[in-house]
């Protein structure tokens, strides 16, 4: 999802813009028939929120009109098995695939409304997966939604047997004593020059990656457990490397497919990252550093403070408006055309910040029934 893209779309004119999470009815018979019912319901709702909140017709046709025509679209889907969340305005739509299960909403805001499309989420929640054998190697950078290969430098070696060449070539005596290629493929001096040709290759895949990705980026390795310890123990030698395994020979897996298997593990690496920040603001709340004070976590959001957000997803909006020169924010009883949802705009400024934003079940929030915490990075 390219949430900087969404969150800084500029809105001088404070034109409403619609947020629509669209769940995934249980697959079965009439299955896009039914998504069709609910799609047409919902730009009918749309429409009634509206005229609510106080918007022109002039400034509410555009929009329905460009997200009636998308979701007429013959190639429009919701994606198993969570949905899609659909971004309107009126000049563009753009539909993304739920990561997790989300109820049925429609928002009209200054702001798309991203706080129940986020779990654990940053700005582009980026990782890197590296294919790796002795025969080939290929970098992939991707997100929940996407991934791209990245092109290899000119001078890097394709594959080991680039090395063996070059060592020819310039005549590396990788074997000592001078004993001819064919000790390659037995024991002792040749399993010696296999050895060496594989921690340079690695090596200089390992220069290229780090080169390639920044510190602290998720990389999933899909190789074989051999291989995989070799390039552990070449590349991940500090505190900020953070590599997982993808195992087995992966030479011939497509791209969409390394990155499902990719994004399975991370996954999983995320929520882990969920339990360890609940665990962390045990102990910040006795330093604290923790907010459970909208008006409070509005101005440390923006000012950049809050490493962590949680937000109850069962909590309901709170609307009113913030001045970020003065640090003032204000409540309103009800929402308007002018005001915002206070919770989704300190998720939106989190997220600009570097910061993660956790839409988090009631049951597991910090500091119960809180609508929201803040962990703070200082």
């Amino acid at each position: 999802m390219e949430l900087k893209t969404l969150l800084t779309t500029a809105n001088p004119s404070n034109k409403p813009k619609a947020t629509i999470y669209l769940p995934a009815p249980e697959p079965g018979f009439e299955f896009e028939e039914r998504i069709r019912i609910l799609a047409k319901n919902g730009l009918s709702e749309l429409r009634g929120k509206l005229e609510e909140v106080g918007h022109a017709e002039n400034t509410s046709e555009p929009l329905l009109k460009n997200l009636e025509a998308f979701l007429n679209r013959s190639d429009f889907q919701v994606k198993p098995p969570f949905g899609n969340v659909i971004f309107a305005d009126e000049s563009s739509v753009k539909s993304y695939p739920l990561e997790k299960p989300t109820n049925y909403h429609i928002f009209i805001d200054k702001n798309y409304y991203v706080r129940h499309a986020l779990f654990g989420k940053k700005e582009e929640k980026r990782f890197y997966t590296l294919k790796l054998s002795e025969g080939k190697y290929e970098l992939f950078t991707g997100t929940r939604n996407s991934i791209r290969k990245i092109l290899k430098e000119n001078d890097m070696p394709t594959s080991i047997k680039d090395l063996q060449k070059d060592g020819k070539q310039k005549n590396i005596q990788l074997n000592p004593g001078g004993t001819n290629s064919s000790g390659f493929h037995g024991h002792g001096a040749g399993k010696d020059k296999h050895e060496a040709l594989q921690e340079k290759y690695l090596r200089e895949i390992s220069r290229w990656v780090h080169a390639e990705i920044p510190s602290g980026a998720p990389l999933v390795v899909a190789t074989v457990d051999e291989l995989f310890y070799a390039f552990k123990a070449e590349h991940f030698n500090n505190d900020t490397d953070t590599g997982f395994l993808l195992p087995g020979n992966h030479d011939t897996t497509a791209p969409d497919i390394l990155h499902a298997k990719s994004w399975d593990i991370l996954n999983r690496h995320f929520k882990k990252e969920y339990r360890e920040k609940l665990y962390e603001f045990t102990f910040s709340n006795l330093l604290d550093k923790t907010s459970s004070d909208i008006f409070e976590i509005i101005n440390f959001a923006h000012e950049g403070r809050i490493d962590t957000l949680f937000i109850n997803k069962d909590a309901l909006p709170i609307y009113g408006t913030h001045s970020p020169e003065e640090r003032n924010t204000q409540w309103n009883p009800s929402q308007t055309s002018n005001n915002s949802c206070l919770l989704n705009l300190a998720a939106k400024y989190v997220l600009l910040n570097g910061g993660t934003v956790y839409d988090t079940p009631a049951k597991d929030m910090p500091n119960q029934p809180k609508t929201t915490v803040a962990l703070l990075r200082y």
